[in-house]
């Protein structure tokens, strides 16, 4: 794969979202409250710059260099474009909470018509939509501190594109994992503690929703097993999920939002720890258990296991300290 147009556009990115900042400061702000972890008014939006720059790279590369041919990747970019701006207008004005969620299901079934999955079983166009929107507010939901959310999308990216490739995988889905991780990383210049920028939804719905779509996409062609990706998102995956379960149980909001995040936790100790702690992880366990999973099919579940197992044991524990701490205040 051709890692110079991914390049570019995680540079594009830098600049991007440089700009933003610039004009935003004063006017598209994150105000602290109650339940953000932040201490003082940030711009916020900066997606925007990730989203542009990614699909500034695609139309180039599909211009210049052939290598994404755009009746292929349309249906992915497209629907991307419309998360940012729905977005961006959820973190100027805001929207209601079922607004958004009509828009990912919207993008969702559109998504799985235009890439002629609808050839498939009902239950598996049901589990797909799913699988697209769960990611999706997976990870806006996991937006909440200093750098988190980018480095994991850098980090999901570039390593599917990796496994994408080396598995035989359509060459220009490769290459959006490759630029939703550059353009991401590009991002952090900004957003890594003590952050400058947020990305707000305008970056996190787009960024889960591509993610989720290229998994999708390489599991359905085979190129790249599930496995690997329930293992390259696990952190994500486990405290969300927990998260949303626990409060479903204790019939909260789902949608509202909250400090009950595992990461929201740890964080009291500091932004920097967490996320630095996230990309230690990533490279060190999580990268090589994918790896493993991808040339072993029969290790696959048991590299799964060890991936996902740590983080959900983590997210309890941090869940009964806070519990056992409010108990006894």
């Amino acid at each position: 794969m051709n890692w110079i147009p991914a390049l570019a556009a995680g540079a594009c990115a830098t600049v991007f979202c440089g700009l933003w900042w610039q004009r935003m400061r004063g006017r598209v702000l994150a105000v602290p409250c109650d339940r953000s972890l932040h201490t003082q008014p940030t711009p916020t939006g900066g997606g925007i710059g990730i989203t542009a720059a990614l699909i500034a790279g695609a139309m180039i590369a599909a211009s210049g260099t052939g290598a994404i041919p755009l009746p292929r990747t349309l249906p992915l970019l497209l629907p991307a474009g419309l998360l940012c701006l729905v977005g961006l207008i959820d973190d100027v004005r805001g929207l209601g909470a079922w607004t958004r969620l009509a828009v990912q299901a919207a993008c969702a079934a559109w998504l799985i018509s235009a890439l002629s999955a609808a050839a498939q079983a009902p239950a598996s166009l049901l589990v797909s939509g799913i699988v697209l929107v769960g990611f999706t507010n997976a990870f806006n939901f996991m937006d909440g501190i200093d750098g988190l959310a980018a480095t994991q999308a850098a980090f999901v990216g570039l390593a599917g594109a990796v496994l994408l490739s080396d598995g035989g995988g359509r060459p220009e889905h490769a290459l959006l994992l490759a630029l939703t991780g550059t353009c991401a990383a590009g991002f952090l210049v900004w957003n890594w503690p003590p952050a400058r920028l947020f990305m707000g939804d305008a970056g996190s719905l787009p960024l889960g929703f591509l993610l989720a779509a290229l998994a999708l996409e390489s599991t359905r062609d085979g190129s790249v097993p599930a496995w690997c990706w329930l293992i390259l998102w696990a952190p994500f995956l486990c405290d969300a999920g927990i998260t949303l379960l626990a409060r479903a149980l204790a019939r909260k909001p789902l949608f509202s939002a909250h400090r009950e995040h595992a990461y929201q936790r740890l964080a009291a100790g500091g932004h920097l720890r967490v996320t630095l702690g996230l990309l230690i992880v990533d490279v060190a366990v999580l990268l090589p258990l994918a790896w493993l999973a991808a040339g072993n099919a029969a290790f696959a579940p048991t590299a799964a296991t060890l991936a996902l197992a740590p983080f959900a044991l983590l997210v309890v524990a941090v869940r009964r300290r806070h519990a056992a701490v409010e108990s006894a205040s």
